[in-house]
C-alpha cells in the first residue's frame, strides 16, 4: 500500500498523470473496497500537478461513494485542483463541505485559498480568509502573508500590503524577497515610491538579497521619483551582485530614465536589449518611441517602428498613441493622421487619447475640417472630453468656423464636461480662441 502511494506520489511530481491514474486502477483492482485515502489523495495531486484538474475534482467525488471519508489532504488537493481551474466559487463550496465533514481546515487549506484568490484577483477573499486563520486558531506563515500582500498588490491596496508587511513581526513570521518584492510593488503601484525605496534598501540592511524582481520594483519606484541616476546605480548594482538583467528590468530603465529626461540614454539602454541576447517586446518599442517623442526624433522613431515587424512584434494602442501624440507635437499631421488610420488596418480601437491627439494636431495645422470629422467619429466610439471639446473649437475658430465652435461649446456645457472656461470667447468675436 505505501509502496503505491509512494509511486503515485512520484508520477505527480513528474506530472505524469496517466500513470498515477494506471497505478490506482490497478491497486483497486486487487482491493476494491480498501482504496485507501492516501492512493485517492496522491492520484488527485497527480491530475492537478498534470493540469488535469477536472479529472482530480471527478475522483474526490468517487471518494464518498466508496465510502471512503476525505481528510483535509483529500479536501486540499481538491481545493488546488480548484484553483489550477479558476473555480474560486467552486472552492468555497469544498471549503464548507470541509466545515460540514467536520474537517478542520490546516494551514495549507488557507494558504490555497489566499493564493487561489490572490490569483483570480479577489483580494477581499484573500482578505477573509486570512482573518478567518486566527478565528480557528491557524498560525500564519510566510507564504500566508506572501499571497495575502500579493494579492492587495493587484488589486493597488498598497495600505493594506504595508500594514500585513508591519503585521509579520508580531507573529514572529520573517519576511523572505517574495514579501519584500510583492511590497515594494504595492507601494510602487500606489505611488508611495519613496516608501518603497525605503523597504528596499531596508531588505538588504536585514540580510534578504533581492532577485531581480526586487531590482525591477526599485528601478519602477526611482522612475517614478525622477531619480534616473539611482536607476543608473542599481544597474551597476545588480552587476556586482550577479544578477542578471531580464526584459521587465530594461523596460523599466527606459521608461525611467526617459521619465527623468534623460531620453538618450533610454535609447542606449534600449539598444542594450539585444547584447544581453534578449527578445524587444511591445513594451521595449513603445518606451523607445517615448524617447524618441521626447527628444522629438520623429525619424528615428519611424526607423523603430518600422523595425517592429522584423522583430515579430505586433503594436499595440499604447504604441500608436505615443508616435500620434509625438507627431502632434513636432507639427506633422499627415503623420498623425497616418498612424491613427493605421489603427483600423491592424483591428485595434482608438481610444480617447488616439482621438485627441489626432484632432490636436490637425488644429495646430489648422485643418478644421479634420478635426471636426474626428470629433464626429469619436462621438459614435467613446466620449469626448475637455480636451476634445477645446481642441475641436479651437480648430474651427482657427477656420473661422465660429458657428461650429459655438454648437459645440453649447454642446460641451449641456452635456457638463467640465473645465470649458478656455472656450468661453468664442463668445466674443474680437478675442481668438487659446488652447
Amino acid at each position: 500500500m505505501v509502496r503505491i502511494s509512494g509511486k503515485i506520489t512520484s508520477c505527480g511530481k513528474l506530472a505524469l498523470w496517466q500513470r498515477a491514474c494506471s497505478l490506482l486502477v490497478g491497486a483497486t483492482a486487487s482491493l476494491p473496497r480498501r482504496r485507501s485515502v492516501a492512493k485517492s489523495n496522491a492520484t488527485i495531486t497527480a491530475m492537478e500537478q498534470g493540469r488535469e484538474w477536472q479529472l482530480g475534482l471527478v475522483l474526490f467525488h468517487s471518494i464518498a461513494k466508496n465510502q471512503i471519508n476525505p481528510d483535509v489532504i483529500s479536501f486540499t488537493a481538491a481545493l488546488n485542483c480548484c484553483g489550477r481551474g479558476r473555480q474560486w466559487h467552486l472552492a468555497l463550496e469544498f471549503y464548507e463541505a470541509m466545515l460540514r465533514e467536520r474537517v478542520k481546515p490546516n494551514s495549507y487549506v488557507f494558504n490555497t485559498m489566499i493564493s487561489m484568490f490572490e490569483k483570480v484577483r479577489k483580494w477581499q477573499h484573500a482578505l477573509a480568509f486570512f482573518t478567518e486563520m486566527a478565528s480557528r486558531q491557524v498560525q500564519p506563515d510566510v507564504f500566508s502573508f506572501n499571497s495575502s500582500i500579493s494579492a492587495f498588490e493587484k488589486a493597488a491596496q498598497w495600505w493594506l500590503a504595508l500594514s500585513w508587511f508591519d503585521t509579520m513581526s508580531p507573529h514572529e513570521v520573517q519576511p523572505n524577497v517574495v514579501t519584500y518584492n510583492a511590497s515594494i510593488s504595492a507601494l510602487e503601484k500606489g505611488s508611495q515610491w519613496q516608501r518603497g525605496i525605503q523597504l528596499f534598501k531596508a531588505m538588504q540592511m536585514c540580510h534578504v538579497s533581492p532577485d531581480i524582481v526586487s531590482y525591477c520594483a526599485a528601478i519602477t519606484s526611482f522612475g517614478k521619483g525622477g531619480e534616473w541616476q539611482q536607476v543608473l546605480l542599481l544597474h551597476d548594482e545588480m552587476s556586482k551582485r550577479r544578477v542578471v538583467p531580464n526584459m521587465l528590468s530594461f523596460n523599466a530603465t527606459i521608461s525611467a530614465v526617459d521619465k527623468g529626461g534623460q531620453w538618450q540614454l533610454g535609447l542606449c539602454f534600449f539598444n542594450s536589449i539585444a547584447q544581453n541576447k534578449l527578445q524587444r517586446d511591445v513594451i521595449s518599442f513603445t518606451a523607445a518611441l517615448t524617447c524618441c517623442g521626447r527628444g522629438q526624433q520623429w525619424q528615428l522613431a519611424l526607423h523603430f517602428f518600422g523595425a517592429m515587424p522584423r522583430a515579430r512584434v505586433e503594436p499595440n494602442a499604447y504604441t500608436f498613441n505615443v508616435i500620434i501624440s509625438m507627431f502632434e507635437k513636432v507639427g506633422a499631421w499627415h503623420h498623425s493622421l497616418s498612424f491613427f488610420t493605421g489603427m483600423a488596418s491592424r483591428q485595434i480601437q482608438p481610444d480617447v487619447f488616439s482621438f485627441n491627439s489626432s484632432i490636436s494636431s490637425f488644429e495646430k495645422a489648422a485643418q478644421w475640417s479634420l478635426a471636426l470629422s474626428w470629433f464626429d467619429a469619436m462621438s459614435e466610439k467613446v466620449q469626448p472630453d475637455v480636451y476634445s471639446f477645446n481642441s475641436t473649437i479651437s480648430a474651427c475658430e482657427k477656420g473661422s468656423q465660429w458657428q461650429q465652435g459655438i454648437s459645440l461649446f453649447e454642446a460641451m456645457t449641456k452635456h457638463k464636461v467640465g473645465g470649458f472656461a478656455l472656450s468661453q470667447d468664442l463668445y466674443n468675436p474680437d478675442h481668438p480662441c487659446i488652447y
